[in-house]
């Protein structure tokens, strides 16, 4: 569920049951538009309801997302990751390098470069043909 100031939208994975997704979507059309995003939706705690199962919700996250317009620009020292390039990463990604070795699926990755090697890096965590969701992890220096 992502709330605005505009209004809220909601989606769900493809293999959830209809009754439980009729459920969830119910308890999305129910709650008010924000008009304080920082507070948690009013049916956070019905919907954690639903969602239980035969496993418990070990993690939440919640935090802000952002439209980025097609128009916006990648910033200077950003370069997108590929197996040809993914030895910018060793130094301070050494995880995501490994990653990427493994053919795992996970989606674009781009980096912040500087006196060759990453910085920062973006990468999805979750893609879509209509939306991205994405982690970033920049060096504290």
């Amino acid at each position: 569920m992502g709330r605005t100031l505009e209004g809220n939208v909601w989606h769900f994975r493809y293999d959830l049951p209809d009754d439980l997704i009729r459920d969830l979507e119910f308890l999305c059309r129910s709650e008010p538009v924000a008009s304080d995003l920082v507070r948690p939706p009013s049916v956070t705690a019905a919907i954690r309801a639903k969602l239980r199962g035969p496993a418990p919700i070990l993690r939440e996250e919640r935090g802000p997302a952002y439209l980025i317009p097609e128009s916006v620009r990648a910033p200077k020292g950003s370069v997108l990751i590929t197996k040809g390039n993914a030895h910018l990463l060793q130094d301070e990604f050494p995880w995501m390098l490994q990653l990427i070795l493994d053919d795992l699926d996970i989606g674009p990755i781009t980096a912040v470069v500087f006196e060759g090697a990453a910085v920062s890096i973006c990468h999805c965590a979750r893609l879509s043909p209509s939306a991205a969701e994405a982690g970033v992890k920049t060096l504290p220096a």
